[in-house]
């Protein structure tokens, strides 16, 4: 009886800590908004990602790359749909430096798989859309616009602020060509001159 006590114990724990897994990797990008383009290359340093793309104006992170010829690695726009999850930075006013502006874009991207043990990919999904939805509920209120729903994308949008940008736009993206769930934010005011 005691096995099947700590069996199931550990199944709650394992379906809580999967659904908080995108909302807590998103804040942490939110958190970056208007550092420094420097400071996204802390992400290695304190989750221990690695760097899987970057140019003057952008970075993303991954727990892994796959082996990728030079072309790939080039590509522009720069496709990083290769990976189950990424977590990208943007800069604007970056000139010729490498990260040099203010970070005003972030975005998440997990592709839900079979974890392998007792969850197919539905569920591994539905746990983190629901956990994403008590995110957004949680963190940046419940007023959302869903702005798009057709066969291959569902797209929800909101507004919110940080403590330090006052104007922060949101969006929750899921896209079936990808088969996968994209968190964006977007702090227009960190750079005025950004698009």
């Amino acid at each position: 009886m005691k096995k099947i006590l700590v069996f199931l114990f550990s199944i709650v724990i394992s379906n809580v800590s999967i659904a908080a897994i995108s909302g807590d990797w998103f804040g942490y990008a939110i958190g970056k908004l208007g550092q420094n383009g420097h400071n996204a290359l802390s992400v290695m340093t304190e989750n221990g990602l690695i760097l899987s793309r970057i140019r003057n104006d952008y970075a993303a992170f991954t727990f892994g790359e796959s082996k990728l010829s030079d072309e790939e690695r080039k590509s522009k726009p720069i496709n990083v749909t290769e990976f189950d999850f990424v977590i990208e930075f943007w800069t604007c006013n970056s000139s010729n430096k490498l990260l040099s502006g203010k970070i005003d874009r972030v975005r998440y991207s997990y592709q839900p798989r079979d974890d392998g043990n007792y969850k197919s990919a539905l569920e591994v999904f539905l746990d983190e859309f629901l956990g994403i939805q008590k995110y957004f509920n949680d963190n940046w209120n419940s007023n959302r616009v869903v702005k798009e729903t057709t066969e291959d994308k569902y797209v929800i949008t909101t507004k919110g602020s940080t403590k330090d940008i006052a104007n922060v736009l949101l969006a929750i993206q899921i896209l079936q060509e990808e088969q996968n769930i994209r968190l964006l934010a977007n702090a227009p005011d960190v750079c005025p001159s950004s698009s």
